[in-house]
């Protein structure tokens, strides 16, 4: 994972410095695109999801997640929750966290570089994740609207007690199996 960041306390200066400072990656931890990352500004930590790694020779199973500790500028794994098997480790989904500190990703795909052992064509999801970043436990639901999407933008808006996830743009899988951009 290579992470660069900018610090937005001075903007006059048009884009601010950028970064690349974060601790040194533990050497067992992947190297990945196509993810998201999750904060969590209770505990000062942020969750890397839903990557594609370098090459299928890479590509593991869902164990953990990695998780960054900014106050201690550390890389750690978290450990793995019961809710978690039989998740699928998604790439290049949609991603937004709530207020109350739910983490979403929404569709997205599977292929050779974030399955392990996996056979055939890229596959494009048609479900929202989500992980509870004080509980620590995920769900899974899949929609009965038989359109899988990928790559567009899921924000949280503050419009209810809890928020309202809205998804724009990406790619969507017609009925006929072609892949199309929708424009929003």
């Amino acid at each position: 994972m290579i992470f660069l960041w900018y610090d937005l306390t001075d903007l006059s200066t048009g884009l601010p410095p950028q970064y690349n400072n974060l601790s040194i990656k533990p050497v067992t931890a992947p190297v990945v695109k196509g993810g998201a990352l999750w904060p969590d500004h209770v505990n000062n930590l942020f969750y890397s999801f839903g990557d594609e790694y370098e090459s299928r020779t890479f590509t593991k199973s869902f164990d953990n997640l990695w998780l960054y500790d900014t106050i201690y500028n550390t890389w750690n794994e978290s450990n793995p929750d019961a809710t978690q098997t039989g998740m699928l480790w998604p790439a290049h989904g949609a991603s937004a966290v709530s207020d109350d500190g739910v983490a979403y990703y929404y569709d997205g795909w599977l292929n050779e570089n974030t399955i392990s052992g996996w056979q055939g064509h890229p596959l494009m999801l048609r479900g929202l994740l989500s992980f509870d970043m004080t509980s620590f436990k995920w769900t899974n639901r899949t929609f009965d609207d038989d359109t899988p999407r990928a790559e567009g933008s899921l924000n949280n808006l503050p419009v209810s007690d809890r928020g309202m996830l809205v998804y724009m743009g990406g790619i969507e899988t017609t009925s006929s199996g072609a892949v199309m951009q929708t424009w929003e």
